[in-house]
C-alpha cells in the first residue's frame, strides 16, 4: 500500500514537472 501511494505521488510530481514547461512552450508558440 505504501509503495503504491509513493508511486502515485512520484508520478504526479513528474507529470507536473514535465507538463508545466510543455504547457508554457505550447502557450508561447
Amino acid at each position: 500500500m505504501m509503495v503504491k501511494e509513493f508511486r502515485d505521488v512520484a508520478f504526479s510530481m513528474m507529470k507536473a514537472m514535465f507538463l508545466s514547461p510543455l504547457r508554457q512552450i505550447l502557450g508561447i508558440t
